[in-house]
């Protein structure tokens, strides 16, 4: 009922338009009238007010809110799949790895907490295992046994971890550890030989670098005894990774 009249008054507008054009032509010698542009405009305002109406389509769309569903995601939480040669094998690493008392007590403890952790951690994508927690609890304790670095870490940071490890872990000091005088400013542990360089001082005072082989982004390692390197292996391959020494 609304378009068929919005129709029947936009006709009605265009006859008389229409109607008044010629009528002003024929008497005004081709001077259109007011009126005529009066039916013209008005023809035009209701087109325009009724557009929606004519074509079924306004002139501009306003976008709704989609409705999605805020119903939050149940997840699932399971405890971290820890077997006991796992745990075996860090608490061997550690007393491989951690001469100082108080820290090593302290890492026990957490070791020991692992059962009991959720298989996942929100600030990680993937699910934790327990290399990841134990390495994360490191980081966040500012602990140096297990180092977490990218590969792209900058070269004063792996030198301060190590430092770091050598003072709180090992109780000791090695003043010839390299310096980042030694590197480009912009240089990283990947770009440079600062691995090879701080292992080759470490094995003058019978500790060398230890890697845990995994498939990130990262490295994962710690500092042992030279003498202690076939027990420090097998450690690694109970908490489920491979060892290896830079080269």
């Amino acid at each position: 009922m609304k378009k068929s009249t919005y129709f029947l008054v936009l006709l009605l507008l265009v006859l008389l338009g229409i109607g008044t054009k010629y009528f002003a032509m024929v008497v005004f010698s081709y001077h259109f009238s007011d009126a005529y542009w009066f039916g013209v405009g008005a023809v035009l305002v209701t087109y325009i007010w009724s557009k929606k109406d004519f074509t079924g389509k306004p002139w501009f769309l306003i976008k709704e809110k989609s409705k999605e569903s805020t119903k939050m995601v149940e997840v699932k939480q399971e405890n971290l799949q820890v077997d006991k040669k796992v745990l075996e094998g860090f608490k061997e690493l550690i007393g491989l790895s951690v001469p100082n008392n108080k820290t090593k007590d302290e890492l026990i403890i957490v070791i020991d907490r692992l059962p009991s952790l959720p298989n996942y951690h929100e600030e990680f994508i993937e699910e934790m295992d327990a290399l990841r927690y134990v390495s994360f609890h490191c980081n966040e304790e500012a602990i140096d046994f297990i180092i977490s670095l990218d590969w792209k870490e900058r070269v004063d940071e792996f030198i301060y971890r190590i430092n770091s490890s050598l003072d709180n872990i090992w109780n000791i000091t090695i003043k010839n550890i390299p310096t980042v005088r030694n590197y480009p400013s912009n240089g990283s542990v990947n770009s440079t030989t600062v691995f090879k360089d701080v292992d080759v001082v470490l094995r003058q005072h019978r500790l060398q670098l230890g890697f845990f082989d995994v498939d990130e982004d990262c490295y994962k390692f710690f500092v042992h005894r030279v003498e202690d390197k076939d027990l420090v292996r097998i450690a690694v391959e109970k908490i489920g990774y491979n060892y290896f020494e830079w080269k």
